[in-house]
């Protein structure tokens, strides 16, 4: 069968696992962060440039969910939308293993616990986790990587998330019902 219909199965399996879980909210911030790792991130070549919504997922999530939870349920999603897409499609670039965490898995579900305790607007709560994630993605990429800080990739990637914030948000409170005001 074709690689991609396993990757749809996936991606509506999960959901309905997390709608059991956590409702509409939860199958949405699933489903967005299915399509950002799987879709979105596929060759890695959108993430480099700062292109992704897992921000907005998990803001929602540790908004929605509290810090707690948001950080266990964005690392565990996370990684398992990496391991299933790196087993769907080997030949797509990687630079870790399937199914082990990341550290930038962790600066994501960090960014998840920050929304959860900013308690401010839900703009400002994006704001904030900005600074810190992309804070956090400078310094993990000097200290352990040895990279130089990619602030074009920072720039984008805020630009990026301030831009399509409102629509992206407006849409999913109109789809989850939940209770969140812009």
């Amino acid at each position: 069968m074709n690689k991609i219909f396993y990757f749809i199965i996936a991606l509506v399996v999960g959901s309905v696992i997390c709608f059991f879980i956590g409702g509409v909210a939860l199958a949405a911030i699933f489903f967005m962060i299915w399509i950002d790792k799987g879709i979105i991130g596929f060759g890695d070549i959108l993430h480099k440039m700062g292109i992704e919504i897992t921000t907005i997922a998990t803001l929602f999530l540790g908004i929605l969910f509290g810090p707690v939870f948001a950080f266990f349920f964005a690392i565990i999603s996370i990684v398992l939308a990496h391991g299933i897409s790196a087993l769907l499609f080997p030949d797509a670039p990687s630079e870790w293993p399937p199914f082990v965490p990341h550290p930038y898995n962790a600066i994501d579900a960090i960014g998840a616990v920050a929304a959860a305790l900013a308690g401010t607007s839900l703009f400002n709560t994006l704001l904030i986790v900005l600074l810190v994630k992309s804070g956090l993605f400078i310094v993990f990429n000097m200290l352990a990587l040895g990279k130089p800080p990619n602030f074009i990739g920072v720039f984008v990637n805020v630009v990026f998330n301030v831009l399509i914030f409102l629509p992206l948000a407006g849409l999913f409170i109109a789809v989850t019902g939940a209770n969140l005001a812009l």
